[in-house]
């Protein structure tokens, strides 16, 4: 068991510290023996506290005929994906495409905490944002998720 609850890329990196730091007050005399600090990660929760989690917001945008990816298109040309990107609190913002069906993208969009995805819904770009979805009728699909650390027995899946 370990200190913190991180999200997935932060995960190996604590863990590791944490195995050298319990490893290192083994071998060290009582005198030397390092104590135990919290710090924290951007995009992390430590236990017992009532920090707030970035929030990770996947959107599917389906459409006819080329649609979607016509709206990914316009939104970057347009400068709304950059402007998104750089907005206070918005960690991630990117578009994916699917192997398997080629009129849905997958909008993965990563915010700092539910401050910040009010803010940018309060702000005129999702005026735009609603014009460009009805322009190529879309629809739309989201799922919200908070980071959480992967499960002990779960580690085993995974490739690092």
């Amino acid at each position: 068991m370990t200190l913190f609850e991180v999200d997935l890329r932060h995960s190996r990196v604590i863990r590791n510290h944490f195995k050298a730091w319990k490893w290192l007050n083994k071998i060290r005399p009582a005198s030397q023996r390092m104590e135990k600090k919290r710090f924290e990660i951007p995009g992390c929760r430590q236990k017992g506290r009532d920090r707030q989690v970035s929030i990770v917001v996947n959107l599917y945008y389906t459409g006819k005929n080329g649609a979607a990816r016509e709206f990914v298109r316009e939104m970057t040309e347009s400068g709304l994906v950059e402007f998104i990107r750089n907005e206070p609190g918005n960690e991630r913002y990117e578009y994916f495409f699917s192997a398997d069906d080629p009129e849905t993208v997958l909008l993965i969009d990563r915010w700092e905490n539910q401050e910040a995805i009010d803010r940018h819904h309060a702000l005129p770009v999702m005026k735009e944002i609603a014009r460009l979805r009805d322009k190529y009728d879309l629809l739309m699909k989201v799922e919200r998720f908070t980071p959480d650390e992967l499960p002990e027995h779960d580690q085993k899946f995974i490739r690092k």
